[in-house]
Parts: C-alpha cells; sequence; structure tokens
C-alpha cells in the first residue's frame, strides 16, 4: 500500500468521547494486530498521549498497550483501522493537519521493522 493511503481521506470525525481517524494498513499483506505498533498520532503538531487513544477494528477496540497480545486479530488489508481519541474534543467543520507514524513489523520478514509516516490536511466531520 501507498504511504499517502495511511490516513483514510475525510475520516475525522467527532464521537461521543472525542474524535477518531481512520488508517489504514501500509503493508501488502494481512497482519496481526501484535505485529502494528502506533508510534505517535499527532493534531496541529501536537502529540496525543498513547493513554488516549484505542485502535478499533473488526468490531473490537484496544488500548495501544494491549496490541502485542493480540496475535489471533487480523488486519486485513482492506479494512480501515480507527484510532479514537478520549477525552480531546475538536470543532466540528475545524481543519487540522493529522500525523500518523505507525510501524509494521511482518512475521513472516525476521527483524523488518517498515515504518511509515504520512500527514493530511483534513476538516472534522
Amino acid at each position: 500500500m501507498m504511504v499517502d493511503k495511511l490516513i483514510e481521506p475525510d475520516s475525522l470525525k467527532l464521537t461521543q468521547a472525542g474524535f477518531s481517524v481512520g488508517v489504514r494498513l501500509p503493508w501488502y499483506r494481512t497482519v496481526p494486530l501484535s505485529t502494528v505498533e502506533l508510534v505517535s498520532l499527532k493534531v496541529d503538531e501536537r502529540t496525543i498521549p498513547a493513554g488516549s487513544i484505542r485502535f478499533a477494528i473488526n468490531g473490537g477496540e484496544w488500548r495501544l498497550q494491549q496490541l502485542p497480545e493480540l496475535v489471533d486479530q487480523q488486519w486485513f488489508v482492506i479494512d480501515t483501522a480507527e484510532l479514537r481519541v478520549v477525552d480531546d474534543r475538536l470543532d466540528r467543520g475545524s481543519e487540522h493537519d493529522v500525523e500518523v507514524v505507525l510501524a509494521v513489523y511482518p512475521p513472516y520478514i525476521k527483524g523488518l521493522r517498515r515504518l511509515l509516516r504520512w500527514s493530511r490536511r483534513m476538516k472534522v466531520n
């Protein structure tokens, strides 16, 4: 997958708990969530604390520190995951620079760490 697809266009949304942004798997094959690491999420150059972020996919939602345990949960290449931020509000209609840094450690390529960074100007829906 191309790095410019890492952040799903038009996916910055208000939620009851804060906001969310959609991310796509920056890899060509499905991987277990245990091999995915959200390195950072920034909004307008402000780093969002890891403790405020939940990773949601396949009908489940997990804290970032739980991802290494999720060997049975798969992230399929066609699916969009959500990074759900708790206790942080954005104004509907406002525009923000969103940056995501994601690492993938494919289990079938020993020692490989694919690190991708992308940013996108987005309007809150």
